[in-house]
């Protein structure tokens, strides 16, 4: 009977644990550190801990969800149903999202947790990024003092680039996330997994060079914008991508990833460089305390998990 219930939530966990594979949240978390190292006074500090951010960005697959009863207050904050939110949005007549998770499903209780919290999530890992940023400014920290924050700082950045990355996946926001309503299923894993490891490691570089050109433009535009709504614009950008994906696989099939992944070379290195831009800007707005030069090798292999905030909604 227990090898049973095992087995059970080990399928009922694989059936809804999709995001970027392993690849595809680590380029993102550790190219938008690179990203900003050049241009911050904390630069060596994201250069030499860009690999932390790219494990960090990992952390909510491979760590949190090992835990079952974790897992379940957290597996709807990894994606959005666009299609459906938006049926709720445009029969209520509203076009603004609210960031404050608990006064948005005040106002749509009927919006099941199903549908997704994605946005939220970054929210509120955003204002804990903030606060941790806020303590870091402090005059005259001691050392051991400032290298504790900075392992909060690095962890709390990173953890939000996974839900950040997942908003690029197309197949993140919509309810279509696995092909099976249009025919298609098991295109989920097949896309961002089998595809993005077959195009491994030939399109990182392309990737970076994409990022780095678009960046000074990008910030430009983006400095004043919030991370709540740079969040819902990536979540827009990759919801125009989703036909796109289900026409690659009608085309293409799924005899071979390495047949097959070359027609996906060019969505897979946007999806993934508009990830890390997104991210970069995030992080933007976070930096600017003083680091103090010293090594740091601070490295937590299992962060805490972070609780997201609960809302009212149907569950």
């Amino acid at each position: 009977m227990m090898k049973f219930a095992l087995l059970f939530t080990s399928l009922f966990i694989t059936q809804f644990a999709f995001a970027w594979g392993k690849r595809g949240h680590e380029t993102v978390g550790s190219f938008a550190a690179q990203l900003l190292a050049k241009e911050h006074a904390q630069g060596k500090f994201l250069a030499s801990h860009s690999y932390d951010m790219g494990f960090y960005a990992n952390v909510p697959d491979l760590v949190w969800k090992a835990d079952e009863e974790i897992y379940k207050r957290e597996f709807s904050q990894h994606y959005m149903d666009l299609d459906n939110y938006d049926k709720i949005m445009t029969e209520r007549k509203i076009q603004k999202w609210n960031p404050d998770r608990q006064q948005f499903f005040k106002q749509f209780p009927n919006v099941a947790n199903k549908e997704g919290r994605n946005f939220w999530r970054v929210q509120e890992l955003d204002e804990k990024l903030a606060g941790i940023t806020k303590q870091l400014k402090a005059k005259n920290l001691k050392r051991e003092v400032q290298h504790k924050l900075q392992a909060e700082w690095l962890v709390t950045a990173g953890v939000m680039g996974h839900y950040i990355g997942d908003l690029a996946q197309p197949l993140h926001v919509t309810s279509n996330y696995d092909g099976q309503d249009s025919g298609q299923k098991g295109l989920h894993h097949w896309f961002e997994e089998d595809i993005v490891d077959d195009l491994y490691p030939g399109i990182m570089n392309e990737v970076f060079t994409r990022a780095q050109s678009r960046w000074p433009d990008f910030t430009k535009k983006n400095k004043n914008t919030s991370a709540f709504d740079l969040a819902v614009a990536l979540g827009r950008n990759s919801y125009g991508s989703i036909q796109e994906v289900l026409d690659l696989d009608k085309k293409a099939g799924r005899d071979s990833a390495t047949k097959v992944s070359p027609m996906y070379r060019e969505l897979v290195i946007e999806r993934l460089t508009l990830g890390t831009l997104y991210l970069a800007q995030i992080w933007s707005a976070h930096l600017g305390w003083n680091y103090d030069g010293k090594r740091f090798f601070t490295f937590d292999v299992r962060p805490a998990f972070i609780e997201p905030k609960a809302d009212k909604s149907l569950r």
